[in-house]
């Protein structure tokens, strides 16, 4: 009869390994969620800068505002 304790070993190592890409790719997900608020972000602000530079297209989008209701609550 055949030893079970390398087996046993060597399918401990793999659920490791399987608990390890598991990590990797939690942390993948935090930073594209950081990525994505990032961009989101810099979208926002250059959104809102052009918005404060042109008056009249926030004119027009609080009277869009006004008719369609708020996208924004």
């Amino acid at each position: 009869m055949s030893d079970p304790i390398p087996a046993l070993l060597r399918l401990q190592a793999q659920l490791f390994e399987m608990h390890a890409a598991a990590l990797r790719l939690k942390a993948s997900a935090i930073e594209f969620h950081a990525s994505c608020k990032s961009l989101h972000d810099a979208f926002q602000s250059g959104v809102d800068r052009n918005m404060a530079e042109h008056p009249d297209m926030a004119e027009l989008n609080v009277m869009l505002d006004g008719y369609y209701g708020a996208s924004n609550p």
